[in-house]
């Protein structure tokens, strides 16, 4: 039963990280061009707000954005 759901597991890994590699050079190139103006400091409270939330939180938050509807 365990071994049924590592292909599913392994998957969701790779694109969780893929896609945070992907947003996470995105937003720095964004911050380093940008450095010192209005968006680069609401690009650093977005970011710093994110990763200081809770995970638990932050995923629940994620659920009910994608099944609302």
């Amino acid at each position: 039963m365990l071994l049924s759901a590592l292909p599913i597991s392994v998957g969701l890994g790779i694109a969780s990280l893929c896609l945070t590699v992907v947003l996470g050079v995105a937003l720095g190139s964004a911050q380093a061009r940008r450095a010192g103006t209005l968006s680069d400091t609401m690009l650093t409270i977005a970011t710093t707000t994110v990763y200081a939330a809770p995970t638990f939180w932050l995923s629940l938050v994620c659920v009910a954005a994608v099944t609302a509807g």
